[in-house]
């Protein structure tokens, strides 16, 4: 019974999120219906199974817990599709810009890797012109065991 309820949980969340699926910055680029449907259906899905998006940074080894704002549109990722979205830390309050690179599938897209790319305003990288990720020369060290 409880599974049944998850999955109808899950398909309602689907139902109500593809249709508008999530805001999109005013001055953003366009993105592709697909990929707009593959971070939708991640972040809704993660909000409903753990209660939000969970993602450990990099550069200081702490988890942070991400509140959605907007998307922010396509990011350059090399080889593979990827959005920009703008997300809050909710202990913080910090704005945190994480780069969702999503893989095809025989159904679409789906979400593969998160990348925090930015964080109040400091970038972590960039992409150089074959779309690679660059690190940053404002960014800090990552965090070392």
């Amino acid at each position: 019974m409880v599974m049944r309820m998850r999955c109808l949980l899950l398909v309602i969340a689907a139902a109500l999120t593809s249709s508008a699926g999530l805001a999109l910055a005013q001055d953003a680029p366009p993105v592709p219906e697909a990929a707009r449907d593959a971070v939708t259906n991640y972040i809704t899905t993660m909000e409903i199974e753990e209660g939000g998006v969970s993602l450990i940074d990099e550069q200081t080894g702490e988890t942070r817990h991400l509140a959605f704002e907007e998307l922010l549109g396509p990011s350059g990722a090399a080889g593979l599709p990827s959005v920009c979205v703008r997300m809050s830390d909710e202990a913080t309050g910090e704005r945190v810009d994480v780069d969702f690179e999503l893989e095809p599938t025989a159904d679409g897209l789906e979400v593969a890797e998160l990348y925090i790319h930015q964080v109040g305003g400091r970038p972590r990288y960039t992409y150089d012109a074959e779309g690679r990720r660059v690190p940053s020369a404002e960014a800090p060290q990552p965090a070392t065991p």
